[in-house]
Order: structure tokens, then sequence, then C-alpha cells
């Protein structure tokens, strides 16, 4: 123990000497008996103890004192005096002081030292636990029988925001981070069982709202009687999002796969809609006013096609197929589209000056993009409002930088989705695109619409941005890539061929549904083919063998219970290495099935085929022999 003994008379100085070796044989003892050495000893030692007279030459002890507590704050100050008295002892120990023992009665002398290097301990180390509960992430909190703030760390600070000098003393109710007041039910569980634990919603300063993991603990005095209560809440926000996004994903995983089989009996559906309207149009006379009504049910119907090849490609995580795009056709396609979606009152406009350049693009999947913006305009202005719609081509190079790093120089085309809502609260804008984060109600939105129409675009090459409007309004804004200008935009050509051109031909019809098959055949048929039918693999293959001579190609879906198209065409090629074949499917721009396709040299088509489309497929391939 090193000690710093300020005391001007030698032989106090010597005895006190004494008396502290016998209690402590290792004991190093500095003396100073004027201020100028005892300033200087405490802005040069380190020291254990302090003790001083309080009556001295040229400084007193309170004087001391304050020296002592401004250069060693943490280091025990003991008088040792025998002038001090009881009022001088009882103003020192109100200044800092730690214990005062009376020349006259040494023997307490050691106890005291003892005493008060024990307090300071215990001190030290209530400070040391204080900075480790400060470092903690955890709010920890004391209340006082009634309920007040005793101690509030800095995790709690962190927290809600409110800083421990400005909570102190006050009511825990009337901070204001209890939202739903079940703060006031966890304190009497806690008061009558000892303890209590759970989930509580609350908000800090700012105004984000919490979820916190809270413990409870009812702290009791010696006596056994509550002194208090012991809160330790972990922040679990975070946590409690991604859970909720989890949960989300699994519901839409669900969903997903309710939606790829509902599409796939639709796509069947869709099979003889489209096949019976063609053929029946067929046998009416032109300018027949029933001819009218037929084009609006397989326009409809190929719509509807359309819509559920991607769900089936969203079910089933397929990409989409793209083409050659002419930017205004597809804004001018869409505003018919949405404009039957929005209330009179919500005027939806083209601008005329629209730039129209070449995209590509799976039309599907853009389209499914600027509709979720047009619908999400329409819920931002509520009854009255208007979308206009844009396209402009800009060249981002050094002097017009992409708005994105991860953009390539060179051509592109910005659409712009504005819309004259309230805009956006600019604390929302930086997480506008996260998923799961909506500003709807719950059970009007999904928080998944614009995280997914940011992909869908990045997907594509491009940057989906959003922006206030200076006069009120938020505006989107789609970059996309103009392919090469010397692209033009592909328009179907019609390959020449007979109506009747099958010359009687034998085609071999496989799938596995019933009404699908019959409008297959039918529609083949109408082609001036000969048909045979088989509604699983297993026939396909017994017909194959009983028609061996006779069958000129093979037409087979790809999905069927027993085994798939393809296998189906490997299978009977073992035979007829030379047999063309033709197969379709609901997911014939599904990557694996055209790797698959070019494999065996088979055309691969969308289901449900138009009749031009298959009658081009039957007469090519009718026309060249397989790659079996």
């Amino acid at each position: 123990m090193h000690v710093l003994h300020l005391e001007d008379s030698a032989l106090d100085a010597e005895l006190l000497a004494v008396r502290l070796a016998g209690a402590w044989p290792d004991c190093r003892i500095r003396q100073a008996d004027n201020k100028t050495d005892f300033t200087a000893a405490l802005h040069h030692g380190e020291f254990d103890l302090i003790l001083s007279d309080y009556t001295l030459q040229d400084i007193d002890g309170l004087a001391a004192l304050d020296l002592a507590k401004e250069h060693r704050p943490g280091v025990p100050f003991i008088f040792f005096s025998g002038t001090i008295g009881e009022e001088r002892a009882i103003e020192a120990l109100r200044r800092g002081a730690d214990d005062y023992v009376i020349k006259d009665r040494p023997t307490r002398l050691v106890s005291a030292i003892r005493q008060a290097l024990e307090r300071r301990r215990t001190e030290d180390q209530l400070k040391r636990q204080a900075q480790l509960l400060d470092r903690t992430t955890d709010a920890i909190l004391v209340l006082d029988p009634q309920a007040r703030v005793s101690y509030w760390n800095r995790g709690a600070e962190r927290l809600y925001g409110l800083a421990a000098a400005d909570v102190a003393g006050r009511l825990l109710g009337s901070l204001g981070i209890d939202t739903e007041n079940h703060a006031v039910i966890a304190r009497e569980r806690a008061l009558l069982d000892g303890e209590w634990t759970g989930e509580l919603a609350q908000r800090s300063l700012d105004g984000r709202d919490l979820v916190v993991d809270s413990r409870w603990t009812r702290l009791l005095d010696q006596a056994g009687e509550p002194e208090g209560i012991l809160i330790i809440n972990t922040d679990i926000t975070r946590q409690k999002e991604i859970e909720a996004g989890l949960l989300q994903a699994q519901r839409i995983e669900s969903i997903g796969l309710l939606a790829g089989g509902v599409a796939h009996d639709m796509n069947n559906m869709l099979v003889p809609i489209i096949s019976g309207t063609e053929l029946a149009e067929g046998e009416l006379t032109e300018g027949h006013p029933a001819r009218a009504y037929l084009d609006l049910i397989r326009e409809s119907a190929l719509h509807g096609s359309q819509l559920v090849r991607q769900l089936l490609e969203f079910s089933r995580g397929t990409p989409g197929h793209r083409r050659h795009v002419g930017t205004r056709h597809l804004l001018e396609d869409l505003t018919r589209f949405v404009g039957a979606m929005l209330p009179g009152s919500v005027e939806l406009v083209l601008a005329e000056d629209c730039a129209d350049p070449t995209i590509e693009c799976d039309e599907t999947q853009l389209k499914q993009v600027l509709v979720n913006l047009c619908i999400n305009a329409r819920d931002a202005m509520g009854k009255r409002g208007r979308i206009e719609i844009s396209a402009a081509e800009v060249v981002h190079g050094p002097d017009n930088p992409p708005p994105a790093p991860d953009l390539a120089p060179g051509p592109f085309v910005v659409i712009s989705v504005a819309d004259t809502g309230p805009g956006i609260p600019p604390a929302m804008l930086q997480r506008i695109f996260d998923p799961f984060f909506t500003t709807k109600p719950q059970g009007k939105g999904t928080g998944l619409g614009l995280s997914t129409s940011l992909g869908i675009i990045k997907s594509h090459g491009g940057h989906l941005a959003v922006a206030n409007r200076p006069g009120g309004g938020a505006v989107f804004r789609i970059h996309l890539p103009v392919v090469n200008p010397s692209a033009r935009v592909a328009v179907p050509v019609d390959i020449p061929a007979p109506t009747r051109g099958g010359e009687g031909r034998l085609i071999l019809v496989v799938d596995d549904d019933p009404t699908v098959l019959k409008a297959l055949t039918e529609l083949v048929a109408s082609l001036g083919y000969r048909t045979a039918q088989a509604r699983c693999v297993a026939d396909a293959i017994r017909e194959h063998l009983r028609l061996l001579d006779d069958i000129s190609l093979v037409l087979t879906d790809i999905m069927m219970p027993d085994d798939n198209g393809f296998d189906l065409i490997e299978t009977l090629r073992a035979t007829s290495p030379d047999l063309p074949c033709v197969a379709i499917s609901g997911l014939a721009n599904s990557k694996d099935m055209e790797i698959r396709a070019r494999e065996l040299g088979v055309t691969l088509l969308s289901k449900p085929p138009p009749r031009q489309i298959l009658r081009q497929a039957l007469h090519q391939a009718v026309g060249r022999p397989g790659t079996g």
C-alpha cells in the first residue's frame, strides 16, 4: 500500500508510520509537510490512500481535501487530526472525506483505513459493472416501489432516445415508451410472482415502433420487502420483421404452389376455347357477324393464356421469354389495359411525345411492373387524380452518367409513371423498395410489389428509381437499355401453307387431359391431317407400334402423370430414329425445356398453341426428318 501523508509534525508522522507498518508491513509512505510538496506529490505520484492533518502552517484541511479530490478523485481521504472538531469533521465528510480519526484515539485508525479501502474497492467494482451495463445493447432500468426510474443505462438511452438525466425520478408510464399499457400488467405480475417475461410493443422518442423481449425481476431489501424492479429489454424489432417476412414468404410460396397447380389446369381449359373459336371461325363465311364475337373470345383467351404462363413462371421460378418490343406499342397496350381498372375520377394519360425505341424485354413482366406502379399511384391519390406515362430516350456517358453504378453507358429509354398524389414521406423513400415494406393497411398489400418490380427491371439490365415531384406527387422512372438501332421489332410472318395442307398424313396426338386431347385432335384434323390419339405415354408407345409405318409425326404434351413427353420422344425414336416430333407445354419458354428440345431436334410450342402457329410447326416438321 502506498500512502501520501500530509503532516507538518515529524513526531506524529513517525508514530503514524510505525502504526501502519504494524498492519501493512509493505506499506510505503510519502510525507509532505507543506502545500507545495503535497501538490507536487498529487501531480506525480500514485497512491492508494491519503491521510492528512487538519491544521497546518500554509494550508488547512479542507483546502487539502479539495486538492486531493481535484487531482486524485478516486483515492480514499481520511483526516488524522487532533484539532478537527465535530463541526469541521461533518463539513469534511460532506465535502467528500471518507472518514476522520482523532489523534488522541489512534486505535480506530487501522479499521477506518480498511473500511475506506474496502468501500472504494466496492465503488470501483460497481463502476466497472455499470460500465459493462452501459456497453450492453440491452436497455437496463430499475424502478423504485412507486415505479419511478432510479437507474437508466446507456443501452436504454440508445434504444429509446431518452437521456438518463431526463428520466431520473420520473414515472415509467410518463415516458411515452409503452404504446399498449402492457407495462402496467408486467409490473403487477413481477411484484406478485417475482418475475415476468414477455414481448412488449414500445416506441422511441423519434417515433420508431419497437418490439422488445422484456424481463422484469422483483428486487427485495434485507427485510425481504420489495424495493424495486429490475427490467432488461432486448430490442427484437428487426428479428420480428424478419420473422414476419419469412412467414409472408412461406405464405407466398404456398400461394405460388397453389397458383402453379391452378394455372396448369386453367391452361388446359383454354386450349379447347382457343381451338374451338378458331375452328368455329373457319366454318363461318367472311363478314359473318359471329366472327367478331369469336375474335373477342379468342383474344380474351389468349390474354388469359399469357397471364397463366406468367403464373406458372412465377410459381416455378422460370425466366420469362424476351423479345424485341417497341416502347410506344407497349405503353399503348398498357394504357388500354390499365384504363379499365381505374375509376372515372382518375385520369390516365400517355404523353403524346413518347419516344419509341426498341427494347428487349419480357413483355408480360414489364407490363406487370407498370401495372403495379399505376395501381400504387391510384391508391396514393385516393378518389381523384392524374397518372401520366411518358418515355424519353437518353444516352448515358461521361457527360450524363447513369443513375446507378451497375448500368453500362449507352442508349436508354426512361419510362416515367408520375401521379398527382401527396408524394412519399422522405423517411420512407430510403425503404420503398425493401421486401415486405408497405405503407398500406394490413391486408391491403404484402410489401413485395415494388421489390419484385425492382428485381424484374434489374434482370433486364435496367434501373428503377423514385422521387417526389416539385409540384406534388411521386414519379417512378424505369431505365431500360435500348437495343441496337439497326434491330427492328420482329413482325410475325406467316409461312405460306394451304389451310388444309396435311395431305392426309397421320399425326399421333398425346395429352393426358381428354378435353385438351379432343381439341388438339380436331385442330390438327382441320389442317388436313389424319389423327390418332393417346392419353398417356404407355398408350402412345402402343399406338406407335400399332401404326409404326403410317405415323408421320407425333404431337405430344410434355408434362403427363406417368412420364414426360421428352422421354416419350426418346423411346419412340429408339424404334423410329427419323420420327418428326412437336412438343407443347405451358412452360415452353423454360430454359431447361428449351435445351432439351434443342438436343432432341424437337419444335417446342407454348400451350395453348394458336392454329396458325401450330400449322406452321407441323408443316415444317413433316418436311424434315428428326435428329434422333
